[in-house]
């Protein structure tokens, strides 16, 4: 498989290879999928309308009605225009009843910049008008779906599953294996037993590998990050024995089977916590990139001053943030995507348009705009940054 796309650093920081103090960025690992929804959505300078809703599988017109009219309300007295309102409203009003958060947000023209409805998400109400606007509820609930395949196989193929990640559609097929004689590993007695064992396995072995080959194309097609496999215990060793060595692709185990036998009704909630847990495999590990890199002319910073000063210089690879809704923290940008400044003072010496807005909002928006990835901290992750925001970069300072 190719390498993942993603700029992070130190591949022989994240395996057991040499602990040397790397010199460039090495691409080893993508986290999350990809982000230019929310790279869209922080483009614009002047204030973005913006909503964070519940959608309540048991909400009744009355009360669908009721939360849009709040919602009208809530934004103007925010002084968001009635475009935008009109338009977050109309989008309330439309989604359908489900356990889930509708995320929109609307420019003062009434143009909607971005909708999503994030499936089982954990978010509270909000709805604000901003700049930056806050993407990190979105951004949190996109890393907990990365890009993926889903494996489920036997002795004869497989059904795979792939997608981009959160938000995009999925895509299934069936893989056959080119060899037939799987139907019986007991066979004919006397002495062609042996020899037709042999047979038996190597027809799964070619199978195996033919299903080998439509993964590592697959991976390729969606920038897998994870790979999920399940089925019959003999296929999965043949095939993981088969697949190619990406450190950057997780794998994980479910139970299940491509038979009817009940395991397709919890499938889909076992994908996803196995996907929750490579999600937070993946901060683990670039927590420990970053903790390993910190240090003078090292390859990442964290605080508030370092970090906003390497998103103002342009080095920042892979921003990680801790947003909480008790962080009063201001920061200072421009329209410029490296336009970033930690108190004011700096902020009119640039002698441009500048805007206030909260501290890891302001940051997030930097980095996206930047080319940059970033990547969700919950509260109470082990070993987050010094003040909730560091980074990755992409080059050392001397």
């Amino acid at each position: 498989m190719t390498q993942r796309s993603g700029a992070q650093v130190g591949s022989d920081r994240l395996t057991n290879g040499p602990r040397t103090r790397p010199t460039a960025v090495r691409p080893t690992l993508a986290a999350g999928p990809d982000q230019t929804a929310a790279r869209s959505i922080v483009a614009p300078f002047d204030p973005v309308t913006y909503v964070y809703v519940g959608l309540g599988i048991r909400a009744d017109e009355d009360e669908r009605d009721l939360r849009s009219r709040n919602a009208v309300e809530n934004l103007l007295r925010q002084g968001a225009s009635k475009q935008a309102t009109g338009a977050i409203a109309a989008r309330i009003a439309a989604a359908p009843p489900t356990p889930a958060i509708l995320a929109a947000f609307a420019a003062a023209d009434g143009t909607v910049l971005y909708e999503q409805v994030l499936a089982n998400a954990e978010l509270p109400d909000e709805a604000g008008c901003q700049s930056p606007p806050p993407v990190t509820g979105l951004l949190a609930w996109e890393q907990n779906c990365p890009p993926h395949l889903l494996v489920v196989t036997d002795r004869t193929g497989a059904d795979i599953t792939a997608t981009a990640g959160a938000g995009h559609p999925e895509k299934t097929w069936t893989v056959a294996g080119p060899d037939d004689e799987i139907e019986r590993k007991h066979g004919p007695g006397g002495w062609s037993q042996p020899s037709y064992q042999r047979r038996v396995e190597d027809s799964w072995r070619h199978n195996a590998a033919r299903v080998a080959e439509e993964v590592a194309m697959g991976a390729d097609s969606v920038g897998a990050q994870v790979l999920v496999l399940s089925g019959d215990v003999r296929a999965v060793q043949l095939l993981s024995e088969r697949l190619p060595n990406d450190p950057a692709l997780l794998v994980r185990h479910i139970t299940g089977s491509r038979a009817a036998d009940g395991s397709q009704a919890t499938r889909r909630r076992l994908v996803e916590q196995a996907l929750r847990e490579a999600a937070g495999a993946q901060t683990t590990r670039l927590l420990e990139a970053l903790h390993e890199n910190l240090g003078p002319g090292g390859l990442a910073v964290d605080g508030v001053d370092d970090t906003l000063d390497a998103l103002a210089r342009g080095r920042v690879a892979t921003l990680l943030v801790q947003p909480s809704s008790a962080d009063s923290r201001l920061a200072w940008f421009g329209a410029g995507p490296t336009d970033v400044y930690a108190d004011h003072d700096a902020a009119e010496l640039s002698d441009s348009p500048i805007r206030s807005g909260r501290l890891i909002d302001v940051a997030v928006r930097s980095a996206l705009l930047s080319g940059a990835q970033v990547r969700v901290i919950a509260q109470g992750t082990p070993a987050e940054p010094v003040g909730g925001i560091g980074a990755l970069c992409r080059y050392a300072t001397h």
